[in-house]
């Protein structure tokens, strides 16, 4: 197996879990972003963040279809979990968030034009115009696997946790006063 430095895999076969790293990476980049001008977080947290991004979106973007991908074998291999063809609701979320945060603190368009184009296809594929809030599943294809919009998986975090983030971007304010 191919081992990239700085990646994590489930049970060492090779499937990355790119989800769950690109979280740890909004964590970080929110740190980073939050004490900006402070002192408090040193440049390299940030710099962590966005290595653990640049490595992680390559393996889970789906260049033929958007959006990322629920699990990828990192030496190519066909995954072997039930589900390999779906993609979640919240690693793209997590991937809005995540990019929205590296723009913020680099400034690099391409994390610009990343969650941009996330939330295009989020809008496009998840968004329940007609009846309210997002499907949970899509397939490979961005078909939906199912209507049911919440479940013992799919609960309220991820997607309020979105939109509150990205209002506080939207509206210039400190997430200090977004909090009061």
């Amino acid at each position: 197996m191919v081992r990239i430095p700085g990646l994590a895999s489930a049970f060492d076969t090779g499937v990355s879990s790119k989800e769950h790293m690109i979280s740890g990476e909004s964590s970080i980049l929110a740190e980073q972003w939050y004490g900006r001008g402070t002192g408090r977080f040193p440049d390299r947290k940030g710099t962590a963040g966005k290595r653990i991004l640049d490595i992680t979106l390559p393996l889970g973007w789906d260049k033929e279809h958007g959006g990322i991908i629920a699990f990828t074998d990192v030496s190519g291999k066909p995954p072997v979990q039930l589900e390999w063809d779906m993609k979640l609701w919240w690693p793209q979320c997590e991937t809005i968030i995540a990019a929205r945060l590296a723009y913020e603190v680099f400034k690099e368009e391409k994390y610009r034009n990343l969650y941009q184009e996330t939330e295009r296809y989020c809008e496009k594929y998840f968004v329940d115009e007609k009846n309210g809030e997002w499907y949970g599943y899509l397939h490979y294809d961005n078909t939906v696997s199912t209507t049911l919009k919440g479940n013992i998986f799919k609960g309220p975090f991820h997607i309020p946790r979105l939109y509150m983030i990205m209002s506080v971007f939207e509206r210039g304010d400190s997430i200090e006063e977004y909090a009061k």
